[in-house]
């Protein structure tokens, strides 16, 4: 049985596509497509690639979430609706 693979078919570099790519997935100020096209590295240029990825500037962001449950300031509401629920039973004499 044979189960078609089209990397195998075709295996000639789509160079257009990697450019559209590599336009469409700049990161920056608005820059002209022959800027934007600095993403795509082709085989021959390789050896630019760590540089390019050292002085490229980005900015990176560092999202904590933390859950309802992690806060003390539930904990201290919760202590404080049971005290209340006691005291309330005590003077009531529900107890």
């Amino acid at each position: 049985m044979y189960i078609p693979n089209r990397e195998e078919d075709e295996p000639i570099l789509d160079t257009a596509l990697l450019r559209e790519v590599a336009r469409e997935g700049y990161i920056g100020e608005a820059a002209t497509p022959q800027e934007k096209e600095k993403n795509f590295f082709p085989i021959t240029e390789i050896a630019r690639l760590p540089e390019a990825v050292q002085s490229s500037p980005q900015q990176q962001s560092q999202r904590l979430d933390d859950d309802l449950w992690d806060s003390p300031l539930v904990y201290l509401v919760f202590a404080l609706l049971i005290t209340a629920e006691w005291v309330l039973r005590k003077i009531f004499r529900m107890l």
